[in-house]
């Protein structure tokens, strides 16, 4: 029954994207609507049966303000935004909450002029001037971003040139009317240029000679080796430039390493040359197929967009915004279904999969071979296989965990400012679960570690004394977990002191480290109110909260991409088991080769090592299939449901023997816990 509602509403509701700029017009924000539908309350058991009485939905309803953040990723979109924002007869608060919403999807802007001033706007939010009103300041952001705008079709010219290409941002430009008609203008040569006095960071000689030579006017891609003039319609015909540059770029690097072997070039060097040449060639080639794919692209995300009820997303937040919801009215609202999971969903874009089974792969030798080049077929395909997201799913996850969202996006340096911050869904039925396996891991610590750890232990006068039980929630959402757990914990674990913590790292430490020997008084119970989540701690390293809280578990949602926390997780002496929730064995979350021990690129000819990181530290890698089944992330979608999953390490204890001490873990110098070498017995 939803998943037919959700098709039915999905339809009736198409015309509601189309729809937002008469709202605008009318003197209101793109992607709000100041009257909201008038629906009954309904429960988060009955969503579905209630949903079949709703409204006729033959008016347009635009998405809901937590929803609508995508919608300001579009440069067209943000001046007039905040314009009308400030023209809006509404308090201050709620003023300052809708623009919360645009400086969000402006964050997210491929042009970086957008994104400074998103972050110029939300620091003068934040502090009280009395001599600015918040209506100057939106209309002086309003003014700026329509400025910046008009300067986008030179900046998209050097979008398309970098290296590796930035396919969020073009993505976003293909969905702007602007952005559209100027990437239309972008030839193939616009691809392949580059300054020829200067070589772009980055990028290695052999790369730069090629593409100078591809860019000449008197070059290959302009006159035949016949001296025939190459006809401007066929170094503008996409598939065309992409079947020379093949030709080409195995011409060239023969003439490129004849040359400098004689001049004295190691092998080895001349190896390492080849690698970095065919990395840029081969990403150039897909930055090609990509520009002929991406009206095909942005259609195909309009129609993802629509999926799921736009009626549904109204009661969704307003119902869930405080209290975990249920997985069958995700279904509905936003068309997710997490019954369709897919097994060995693929998280890595379509580029590095090829890359990782060709490149990394080859014999080290000199020979530029055809097969180390994709073809156009291939690389149509992959540009096709661009993973999309549903992106009112993605700004309602952003939303929810916005406190989150915004100290996570310094440790996204390593990727595009596009890339949007991963977060998980904390669902009715997912919290259930992992509340479960949380208490049965923390009693099976306390086991370990030995009695008294997490209950009243008897006192050496007949008292009773108290030890602590931490555990450690880091990364997004951490806030709600730590106050979901909190309370379910004290429930599951009567009488033991068991204290949640939720915090997203510092990059750069603030404290004196010899704070840290004193004990602690950081730890407090979360808030009985389920509608003010803790804010997670911000002014801690990893290192710093670990060695403060000394957990047991650690918990960590969607590590930043190509950052590895593991070995922090590893290295502290008290944790016995931490989570990983969200994708898995790529670096989309974490480092693919230090946290989920995967190959490195281009070593030990693609292959994994024999010996990851965390075995050779003392821990076991356990899938966790009956959590994954629940977990829902910003990477799933309508279609493909299985992106994101739950993986315990768990290190690896001695065994006891009979006669041995009841604690095998024993206070260091510093107070942490430590493993005993050897069993007195053994």
């Amino acid at each position: 029954l939803g998943l037919c509602t959700a098709r039915a509403c999905a339809s009736a509701a198409a015309p509601a994207v189309a729809a937002s700029s008469s709202n605008a017009d009318a003197g209101q924000p793109a992607g709000w609507s100041q009257q909201v539908p008038a629906t009954s309350s309904i429960s988060p058991t009955g969503f579905q049966a209630d949903l079949v009485q709703t409204p006729s939905l033959s008016r347009p309803i635009d998405e809901p303000p937590a929803c609508a953040a995508f919608r300001f990723l579009v440069p067209s979109a943000i001046g007039p935004a905040l314009a009308a924002i400030g023209e809006l007869p509404l308090p201050a608060e709620e003023k300052r909450r809708r623009a919360e919403v645009v400086l969000r999807g402006c964050s997210m802007s491929p042009f970086e002029e957008h994104r400074r001033i998103a972050n110029r706007v939300r620091a003068d939010l934040n502090k009280v001037d009395p001599d600015v009103s918040l209506e100057t300041l939106l209309f002086d952001a309003s003014n700026d971003a329509l400025d910046v705008g008009l300067q986008g079709e030179e900046e998209l010219r050097e979008l398309v040139v970098k290296v590796p290409v930035p396919l969020e941002a073009l993505m976003i430009a293909s969905l702007d009317v602007p952005g559209a008609l100027a990437l239309s203008k972008i030839t193939p040569m616009d691809v392949l240029h580059v300054d020829p006095e200067q070589s772009p960071s980055g990028m290695p000689h052999v790369a730069h000679s090629f593409l100078g030579v591809l860019g000449w006017k008197r070059g290959p891609m302009y006159r035949h080796k016949e001296y025939v003039r190459v006809h401007k319609e066929e170094r503008e015909h996409f598939p065309w430039v992409i079947e020379h540059v093949r030709q080409l770029a195995q011409d060239f690097w023969k003439q490129y390493h004849n040359h400098h072997e004689k001049n004295g070039k190691t092998a080895g060097n001349l190896s390492m040359q080849m690698d970095a040449f065919l990395t840029i060639v081969v990403d150039k080639l897909f930055t090609l197929a990509l520009m002929e794919q991406l009206p095909e692209l942005a259609r195909r995300q309009r129609l993802l967009d629509t999926a799921g009820c736009v009626h549904s997303r109204w009661r969704f937040v307003r119902e869930f915004g405080s209290v975990p919801p249920r997985l069958e009215a995700v279904a509905v609202a936003f068309g997710i279904d997490w019954r369709r999971r897919e097994p060995n969903v693929q998280v890595d874009l379509p580029l590095r999969l090829w890359t990782s089974r060709h490149l990394w792969t080859r014999r080290r030798n000199l020979d530029l071979m055809e097969k180390y080049l994709p073809t156009v077929d291939a690389l149509g395909d992959m540009a096709l296989a661009t993973p999309l997201r549903h992106r009112p799913w993605v700004s309602f996850l952003a939303d929810m965990h916005s406190h989150e969202d915004v100290l996570l996006r310094p440790w996204y340096f390593k990727v595009r400012p596009e890339e949007p911050i991963r977060h998980v869904l904390w669902s009715s039925e997912f919290i259930r679960e992992l509340s479960t396996y949380t208490s049965e891991a923390l009693q099976a610590a306390d086991h370990i570690a030995g009695a008294g750890v997490g209950r009243a232990a008897a006192g050496p006068e007949g008292g009773s004394t108290r030890e602590t039980m931490a555990v450690l929630c880091v990364g997004s959402g951490s806030s709600r977990l730590q106050l979901y757990l909190g309370h379910i914990l004290s429930r599951l674990l009567p009488g033991w002191d068991v204290r949640v913590v939720s915090m997203v790292p510092a990059k750069e430490s603030k404290r004196d480290a010899r704070l840290f020997d004193e004990e602690t008084t950081a730890f407090s119970w979360p808030s009985a109110d389920l509608s003010q989540p803790p804010l997670a701690r911000d002014d801690l390293t990893l290192w710093e909260a670990l060695r403060l809280y000394r957990p047991r578990l650690v918990l960590c949602t969607a590590m930043p991409p190509r950052v590895d926390w593991s070995k922090h997780f590893r290295e502290s002496r008290s944790v016995l088991e931490y989570l990983l929730i969200g994708p898995t064995d790529s670096d989309r979350s974490g480092d693919a080769n230090l946290t989920w021990g995967r190959a490195a690129a281009w070593r030990n000819k693609g292959q994994a090592p024999r010996s990851p990181d965390y075995v050779r530290d003392g821990f076991m890698r356990r899938n966790l299939p009956q959590l994954s089944a629940l977990v829902l992330g910003t990477d799933d979608l309508s279609g493909r449901v299985g992106a994101n999953a739950v993986t315990s390490f768990r290190r690896l204890m001695q065994p006891k023997l009979t006669g041995a001490p009841d604690r095998i873990a024993i206070e260091d110098a510093s107070g942490g816990p430590r493993l005993k070498k050897m069993n007195r017995c053994g």
